[in-house]
């Protein structure tokens, strides 16, 4: 793909400029097989900000691309991940490489992949609220398999790693169990992939892009497609399930979008980014002392929104740090007891 469809791309954002604020994100892969250099991510239009972006193969077009880009937007969004392939002569941090070349925009860090494991734990919250004590297996055990592993072992899960790399599959599992909250019932193991490898899974989630490795008479074995014909089928990757298993068994499969995550930590690093050029406090003449949140106050300090132009109490800091609720009946914090209201 040719660099030169950057500029189509940021004409479409500038359509937007007048309204939100427009941002282009950087992400990287050492998963795409095609010959192009990057392709397109899909332009999403979020309460404050409209968005699209590229996923690049090597640092080189990275560069490119981010040179074409810087000023052209207000925002520059760029995945810290290490996904891909580097040359021994370059460093692997593309945070540090592609900043040197952006002056203009705002350059703002993401991590793709963990974006892409909330992303999964907000689907299944939304549709199975109660999943908890659930047979879940995860087939693929890289990065993104085990960063699921762990956040659904903490929900009380049963986990099963199944990778043909048993040993490796292994290993993770043992960690997941070391690391995960000690008061969790949830336990991680591994398996190599054999039929019945799903027997009694309720849920898989599908992370390795290698179409042969789940099969139709493997999901046959899964408890809720004996019970109902329709256990929960979810693709993190791009393609994890073959086509068979569409056409044989006419199953809903459930495609991971990371956009609307994706959108929400762009918005809240801007919001945060934007936080720190307020003020971080602001101290009156009977002595209050009025604290942003998001700093550690004295004992004493008022914690507010906004310190020179206050709209929101948070409460007032003891000499523990806790923070506490503000009595407004004293008569040197009358001119505050309006600030909630508004």
């Amino acid at each position: 793909m040719n660099i030169n469809v950057i500029q189509n791309e940021l004409e479409k954002l500038q359509i937007y400029r007048k309204n939100s604020k427009i941002g282009f994100s950087i992400g990287n892969t050492n998963g795409y097989e095609a010959s192009n250099k990057f392709y397109f991510t899909p332009l999403r239009v979020g309460s404050n900000l409209v968005h699209s972006g590229v996923i690049v193969k090597d640092i080189e077009t990275a560069i490119e691309i981010a040179k074409k880009v810087d000023g052209q937007v207000d925002y520059i969004f760029i995945d810290v991940e290490k996904k891909m392939e580097y040359r021994q002569n370059i460093s692997s941090d593309s945070l540090k490489i592609l900043i040197e070349y952006i002056s203009d925009s705002i350059v703002l860090p993401f991590k793709g992949n963990d974006l892409t494991e909330r992303a999964v734990s907000s689907l299944l919250a939304a549709i199975s609220p109660n999943i908890s004590e659930e047979l879940i297996s995860i087939v693929g055990v890289g990065n993104m398999g085990i960063k699921i592993a762990l956040a659904l072992s903490e929900g009380d899960n049963e986990i099963i790693l199944i990778s043909n790399d048993f040993t490796w599959a292994e290993k993770v599992s043992k960690l997941v169990n070391a690391v995960k909250l000690p008061q969790s019932l949830g336990r991680c193991s591994a398996k190599k992939y054999e039929v019945g490898v799903l027997k009694d899974s309720t849920i898989l989630i599908a992370t390795s892009t290698i179409k042969s490795l789940i099969r139709v008479e493997d999901i046959k074995f899964m408890k809720n497609f004996k019970e109902r014909n329709q256990p929960i089928l979810i693709d993190v990757g791009k393609g994890c399930f073959s086509e068979d298993i569409l056409q044989t068994l006419k199953l809903d499969i459930l495609r991971v979008d990371v956009g609307i995550q994706l959108t929400s930590e762009f918005e809240n690093l801007i919001k945060i980014h934007t936080w720190q050029g307020i003020a971080k406090y602001e101290e009156y003449e009977n002595g209050v002392r009025l604290v942003k949140v998001g700093h550690v106050g004295r004992s004493g300090d008022i914690i507010v929104d906004n310190p020179v132009n206050p709209r929101h109490v948070f409460g007032v800091c003891d000499e523990k740090g806790n923070l506490l609720p503000l009595n407004l009946e004293l008569k040197k914090y009358k001119f505050l007891e309006n600030l909630n209201k508004k």
